[in-house]
């Protein structure tokens, strides 16, 4: 069975609500005759609205979505995005018209700048700085406004004019025009709109709405032409869990070497859909299949009882090792350990280390948990961190273009965690990361050295391993067979397997984050 699940969202303090603010609904203010009616046509107003910025939030998301899709949770694929039915602003107006005709509400659409606050907004678009506030301030609850990005859209409304508790006029003509500013709507996360709207009482009031989203499995695979990344993207991966795949299966491959045209991946992750089947964000990656030159490595995710989430060979082994070999996403290696003609100084010495180039600024990962035992300037290594990892191994990081944020001398740090960001400081002819391994304090090939494996299942925890690597493959070979990414099939199994394997998902419900 597929299972619809609604992802629940913050709950509004009590006076976050329909009704005025601070008690009971109460009863219409009595005014002048144009205000009569004045609920029902915010109700209507509110359905208007909630089906505008619906239409608005996949176009806008259509637009910008490439250019997010390196960082942070998948967007959708604009090619598959079905357009939401347009409300177009005359039928929000001749809705309108039909509880007042003297109600001429107005909607206008402004992007959030670079830089950007939504104070600024509001005032540049001619609103009063104390209805600004107040629409902030009621906002907050559902928003945090500091959350906005660049190229963002808001929908302001602007209709019959309303007393003000805050007794505040009108800033200049264009509210003459367009009446007083009501209220304001936005697309909070792929899952949740929300908007603020006057009250009866003529204060704002802050709303929203939550889409019910189906959990299904996801299949992708392809065939190495050029890179891997190319390959990725080609098959429609989304890139955190193309990031995520070669995390895990960098501990043993050497991706900078082993990977070769002709060679093949394999990918089942969770996709959550809307009710239309577009794809509106992913979840975990579950299994995955690697094969190069002919040889075939997959992993498994799972979460021991009482443990934490890893991937698993078909032997039952963690893959994760003391050390990562290439601390770096997206790099490519310049320069190997051994003897080589140094580019600065031009004769032969020994480099006892490998280079990653990548661009300035390009975080740089802790290649293993351990504590920070040297950190500032280095001669020729430029900006230099040297970590400490438990038993005889330390790392070294050079030619940074600045530190993490709070990483001083004795800090621990875990694995993963970003301690820097490439530059080209000392003696260096270009941005890039210079990583060495030292074992026993003699510095070692990266490439090379043999880390101390993973940890191993005991019994009861193989057995269970056993029933989710079957169950995983079960599902990888239905899709594959069935030649899709998306296959409703086999969705109503994917709760079950997500608990064996983990990843602190709830059955039936998940917050309102961009992955769960």
């Amino acid at each position: 069975m597929v299972e619809n699940f609604a992802l629940v969202a913050h709950n509004p303090a009590p006076h976050v609500r329909h009704g005025a603010a601070g008690g009971p609904d109460k009863a219409p203010s009595k005014g002048p005759n144009r205000h009569v009616g004045y609920r029902s046509i915010m109700q209507r107003w509110l359905t208007g609205i909630v089906l505008a910025i619906g239409a608005s939030a996949f176009l806008w998301l259509a637009e910008i979505g490439p250019s997010l899709r390196p960082e942070g949770p998948a967007t959708p694929n604009p090619a598959s995005i079905a357009m939401a039915p347009h409300l177009d602003l005359p039928d929000l107006i001749a809705l309108m018209a039909q509880e007042d005709a003297d109600v001429e509400p107005v909607q206008q659409i402004v992007r959030v700048p670079r830089g950007g606050t939504l104070m600024e907004i509001l005032t540049d678009a001619g609103i009063d700085r104390a209805d600004a506030h107040e629409a902030i301030a009621a906002l907050k609850p559902l928003y945090d406004p500091r959350k906005l990005r660049p190229g963002q859209e808001i929908t302001l409304t602007f209709g019959p004019t309303l007393p003000s508790p805050t007794g505040a006029g009108r800033p200049d003509e264009r509210a003459n025009e367009r009446g007083d500013f009501v209220g304001l709507a936005l697309q909070a996360s792929v899952e949740r709109d929300v908007m603020v709207l006057r009250g009866e009482g003529g204060r704002f009031e802050p709303h929203q709405t939550v889409k019910s989203l189906t959990r299904k499995l996801a299949h992708a695979s392809g065939t190495i032409r050029s890179s891997l990344y190319d390959a990725a993207i080609a098959a429609d991966l989304p890139l955190p869990l193309f990031a995520e795949m070669v995390r895990a299966f960098s501990y043993d491959v050497d991706f900078q070497r082993e990977i070769h045209p002709g060679d093949r991946f394999e990918i089942l992750f969770e996709s959550f859909e809307d009710e239309r089947g577009n794809r509106l964000r992913h979840g975990d990656m579950l299994t995955a299949l690697l094969t190069t030159a002919g040889a075939e490595q997959r992993l498994y995710r799972f979460q021991p009882r009482g443990g934490t989430v890893e991937f698993f060979n078909d032997k039952g082994h963690s893959v994760k090792k003391a050390l990562l070999r290439t601390p770096i996403d997206g790099a490519r290696l310049t320069s190997g350990f051994g003897n080589r003609m140094h580019p600065i100084l031009g004769y032969t010495v020994k480099h006892r280390g490998v280079d990653f180039g990548a661009l300035t600024g390009t975080p740089i990962m802790a290649a293993g948990d351990g504590t920070v035992a040297e950190i500032g300037w280095k001669g020729g290594y430029g900006q230099y961190v040297k970590l400490r990892h438990s038993g005889e191994y330390a790392t070294a990081y050079a030619h940074m273009s600045s530190y993490a944020r709070g990483l001083k001398p004795g800090a621990r740090v875990r694995q993963g965690q970003v301690i820097g960001y490439v530059g080209a400081t000392g003696m260096a002819t270009g941005p890039h990361l210079h990583y060495e391994v030292h074992k026993n304090a003699a510095q070692v090939n990266p490439t090379g050295v043999k880390f101390p494996a993973g940890q191993k299942l005991n019994d009861r925890e193989m057995h269970q391993f056993l029933e989710v690597k079957a169950g995983l493959g079960r599902a990888v070979a239905e899709l594959r067979d069935a030649g899709q990414r998306r296959h409703a099939g086999v969705a109503g199994q994917a709760d079950r397997w997500s608990d064996l394997v983990g990843g602190a998902r709830a059955a039936t419900t998940c917050p309102a984050r961009a992955t769960c």
